[in-house]
């Protein structure tokens, strides 16, 4: 749990947190907004089947190619990070109110994947950013 905190700290995690409890909108970042208008999403947009925020993605909306073109690596993870800080924070917003730990539940859209959806640089580029739930969300 300290090398989370500490990684917390250090990526700027927690600094996020703190902003989006005080207010702050996931919108107000342009990074996010970019990254939006290439992988239609809807953050914490109900509730689902058990009880948690859901997160509705539709994979095959996603457009690599531009992607590539219009967004750093760099700026994929701070978009990605302060995403993920946002459905969480909503998960201990709803955990709060119900008395109960909320996991936040998310459905992916499959229609219209393509194998440029999978590509080995894809996954590569995207994997830091996938992997850190496991990593530093105890």
């Amino acid at each position: 749990v300290r090398g989370a905190v500490r990684w917390r700290e250090e990526s700027g995690a927690s600094s996020l947190r703190r902003g989006l409890l005080r207010g702050g909108k996931v919108l107000d970042e342009t990074e996010v907004l970019k990254l939006l208008t290439l992988c239609p999403m809807l953050l914490s947009h109900r509730t689902g089947g058990k009880g948690g925020p859901l997160t509705l993605i539709h994979v095959g909306g996603f457009d690599a190619s531009r992607w590539y073109a219009t967004q750093s690596a760099a700026q994929f993870e701070a978009a990605g990070l302060m995403l993920l800080e946002a459905a969480l924070a909503n998960c201990d917003r709803a955990s709060v109110e119900s008395g109960r730990l909320v996991r936040r539940e998310i459905l992916l859209d499959y229609d219209g994947l393509a194998l440029s959806h999978v590509a080995p640089r894809v996954l590569l580029r995207q994997r830091p950013l996938l992997t850190l739930p496991d990593r530093w969300y105890p």
